[in-house]
């Protein structure tokens, strides 16, 4: 068996596309290192895009100095080895004294939000699964939301977001007991975009200010802004977190007066 097919071995159609996903986000020609639990082709795929490429098997508590010494890198691939580890927070803080100027990580994480283990919650059932919703690796579980406060705590910023979507299949998941939930709350469920995302796959670099204030005051906007619309948002409260919110306020304000005024030219006919 030649090298190729040994790593198509490993490399299911979903894990492909998340990988696919990942060397988009590398780009061509980049000094890279890749974290590798298991085999997969990735490193191949870089290799085609004239990328160097350094593969290390790492765990949480192994000193990256001994591993890499002073050597730097223009991109760092984690895939989904944040979930694995404890304290992802060490592990990132680390990571920027390995990155060249300009730098950057791809990472991917499994949405613990999906309608899947939303309904199987539910149900008061959590189960780890063979298809990675649940995977039995994991030590982290994340949403959108707290993957993304978990980065505005280490001054990390999202350049990339993709979404690798997976449908609800109620007919075919024997195990899914969606017959105990009422039809309106599975539709409600499936009403949430996030709802049916799988893996949210990033690059990120480190920020040179601390941008911890723009999360915590994007906690107060519904989800939909702090995803779909996220860097329009952080340009924005970056220029001046207080003018953003008096103006929310003014707008606020200038509702309220509006409706005083019919409901005083309604009174007064």
């Amino acid at each position: 068996m030649n090298d190729k097919n040994l790593t198509d071995s490993y490399d299911s159609d979903e894990t492909k596309k998340e990988l696919d996903l990942q060397a988009i986000l590398v780009g061509n020609g980049k000094n890279t290192l890749v974290f590798e639990s298991t085999p997969t082709s990735l490193s191949e795929i870089l290799v085609k895009q004239n990328c160097k490429v350094k593969k290390i098997i790492i765990k949480e508590n192994n000193p990256l100095e001994d591993l890499l010494d002073s050597e730097k890198f223009d991109v760092m691939v984690l895939g989904d080895f944040l979930q694995c580890i404890k304290s992802p927070e060490l592990i990132l803080n680390k990571l920027k004294n390995f990155l060249n100027t300009d730098g950057y990580l791809v990472c991917s994480i499994t949405n613990i939000a999906h309608a899947y283990n939303r309904i199987k919650l539910l149900n008061g059932e959590f189960d780890y699964t063979q298809d990675g919703l649940v995977n039995e690796r994991f030590l982290r579980f994340f949403t959108l939301d707290t993957f993304l406060y978990l980065l505005s705590e280490v001054n990390y910023s999202v350049m990339n977001l993709y979404r690798e979507k997976r449908d609800l299949d109620l007919i075919h998941s024997k195990e899914l007991k969606d017959f105990t939930i009422p039809t309106e709350l599975i539709e409600s469920i499936k009403n949430d975009p996030d709802s049916l995302v799988a893996k949210y796959v990033f690059s990120i670099k480190p920020e040179t200010v601390d941008s911890s204030g723009i999360y915590d005051y994007l906690k107060e906007f519904p989800k939909s802004l702090t995803t779909e619309r996220l860097s329009e948002l952080i340009r924005y409260y970056k220029e001046d977190l207080t003018v953003a919110y008096d103006k929310k306020l003014d707008e606020k304000n200038s509702q309220i007066d509006e409706l005083k005024r019919k409901l005083n030219d309604t009174q007064n006919e």
